[in-house]
């Protein structure tokens, strides 16, 4: 309701959906809010490339792909505050390359959207300091810290 010209695709599938689908119809917001489904992985990149922020209100979440994938695109994000988010969007400088908001913080979530969709170079800023902070998430680099972490165990 803050946003009024905004639409949220919703990506993905789960047991809240039902539960957002009715929050959605009791609010009016059919129209703006598309649940999407599961996205088949030849589609996702095209999603991508069709988005201008990534939003990831999640309260627990582990090493997300969805977050990982987003950044590899280029994407502006926001995400919950929670600690493997914040690592994600943490680069080597200790910089973000998106928004932290807590998961609860309705007025956060909204006011780092608006910022997002209102300021271009904003969102460019933190699109390239996201596609530039992927680079640390590749198979290869994941796998030697997988190594290391295993030789400094023994």
């Amino acid at each position: 309701l803050e946003l009024p010209h905004i639409h949220l695709a919703i990506a993905g599938d789960g047991e809240l959906r039902h539960k957002l689908q009715a929050i959605v119809e009791q609010l009016g917001l059919q129209d703006r809010v598309h649940f999407l489904g599961e996205i088949p992985p030849t589609d996702l990149v095209n999603l991508l490339n069709a988005a201008n922020v990534f939003a990831m209100p999640s309260r627990f979440e582990g090493l997300s792909n969805a977050l990982l994938e987003a950044i590899s695109a280029g994407l502006p994000v926001i995400a919950s505050d929670i600690p493997t988010q914040a690592e994600v969007l943490r680069t080597r400088g200790a910089e973000l390359c998106g928004f932290l908001v807590p998961p609860d913080d309705i007025h956060g979530w909204a006011d780092a959207i608006r910022q997002l969709c209102r300021d271009s170079q904003l969102r460019k800023k933190y699109g390239e300091s996201a596609r530039v902070r992927s680079a640390d998430f590749t198979i290869e680099k994941m796998i030697d810290g997988f190594e290391l972490a295993i030789m400094r165990a023994r």
